[in-house]
């Protein structure tokens, strides 16, 4: 339940990217799409290095740590005010 409720923080991203910036919604849209398609690329390639060298607990810290930053510079994206 911690994981589905953590995961569904991310879910108004799209809107929070289009605000930042209004007048470049379409760069804004296409950098979120590229952040994820990138992370279906690496999540796994970050598997296929690390399980031979840190065995499966420490892919899953890995993962742990890198969803840590995320959530920290998730954490400091501010929309706009309206004036």
């Amino acid at each position: 339940m911690g994981y589905g409720a953590m995961l569904s923080a991310y879910t108004p991203l799209g809107a929070i990217m289009a605000a930042l910036a209004p007048g470049r919604k379409g760069a804004a849209m296409a950098i979120l799409n590229f952040g994820a398609g990138a992370s279906a690329w690496v999540g796994p390639a970050i598997a296929g290095v690390f399980l031979p060298l840190v065995g499966v607990g420490g892919v899953m810290w890995i993962y742990a740590i890198l969803y840590i930053i995320s959530a920290a510079l998730s954490w400091s994206m501010k929309v706009p005010e309206d004036k």
